[in-house]
């Protein structure tokens, strides 16, 4: 099973006027879709690793082929992406 990009877990508006809605769904549906492509690509080679979640493959990083760690570390950005609806909580914006 290939790895998705999660679904935003709030408006893609909720953080104007800090962030405006173009914003956000450039760096989500770009750059932040880019970790998961290249996290998939990495992984085509290695049918066994293809099922582990991120945090899986991250806490035992030491296990993953040397050919592909930097990719799938790299890739360790999307996981991060899914901790960023937490950022609201510093600029003062209620989301929801």
């Amino acid at each position: 099973m290939a790895h998705q990009l999660p679904p935003l877990p709030y408006p893609a508006n909720a953080l104007e006027p800090f962030i405006d809605e173009q914003t956000m769904m450039i760096h989500y549906a770009r750059h932040h879709n880019t970790y998961v492509v290249n996290l998939n690509t990495a992984l085509s080679k290695y049918p066994e690793l293809q099922n582990k979640s991120m945090d899986s493959l991250l806490q035992e990083l030491e296990l993953v082929s040397d050919e592909i760690r930097t990719a799938v570390r790299n890739s360790g950005g999307a996981k991060s992406a899914t901790i960023l609806p937490c950022a609201s909580t510093f600029i003062n914006v209620k989301v929801g």
